[in-house]
């Protein structure tokens, strides 16, 4: 998405008188999507943003235009003393990002992506040692594991969901301050 002014898509949306807006471009495009929002009246209206906008730096670019700003985030992407210790990804998370400093001594740019590139490799790499190398029968064992736990999340994988993430390994947070928090 490009723009600086989606004022007419935004007032068309107001016409329709929606419970809810939802929008996935990141950085500029969506503060300004934000900031029309409110121009217009509807900051009492929710706002679910892109994940890529999960970031203080994208709070600051929205200056006072944070009413009502939601997100959908993994459990990766959050602080994990923001997660119950009975969350049982909480040690995981905490051990993986632990092992990536002690390894690399720094963080990743993302947690996500760097949670993301670890469990695919493993994911290949323990296909592979089940099964070879053979493309379809990796892709039947990925499809047959159910809670294939990974740093970002907990993967149940079938023929019809390669995804293998279900709505229990997100978080949904809104801006609160000048900070993203989980919503009670």
């Amino acid at each position: 998405v490009k723009g600086t002014d989606f004022t007419t898509q935004m007032s068309k949306i107001k016409a329709a008188n929606p419970d809810v807006i939802a929008g996935m471009p990141s950085g500029g495009p969506t503060v300004t999507i934000v900031k029309n929002r409110d121009q217009l009246g509807m900051s009492n209206i929710p706002f679910k943003v892109s994940d890529a906008n999960l970031s203080k730096s994208f709070i600051t670019l929205l200056g006072e235009n944070t009413k009502n700003i939601y997100n959908v985030a993994a459990k990766i992407q959050i602080p994990p003393d923001y997660l119950k210790d009975s969350d049982s990804q909480k040690k995981v998370i905490m051990g993986f990002q632990k092992a990536f400093k002690a390894k690399f001594n720094k963080e990743p740019k993302s947690w996500f992506f760097a949670s993301v590139g670890y469990d695919t490799a493993l994911m290949y790499i323990k296909a592979m040692e089940a099964v070879g190398t053979n493309g379809a029968k990796m892709r039947d064992w990925i499809e047959k594991q159910k809670a294939f736990p990974g740093a970002q999340a907990v993967y149940s994988w079938s023929d019809s969901d390669h995804r293998g993430i279900g709505v229990e390994q997100c978080v949904v947070m809104m801006i609160k301050g000048d900070d993203w928090v989980p919503v009670d």
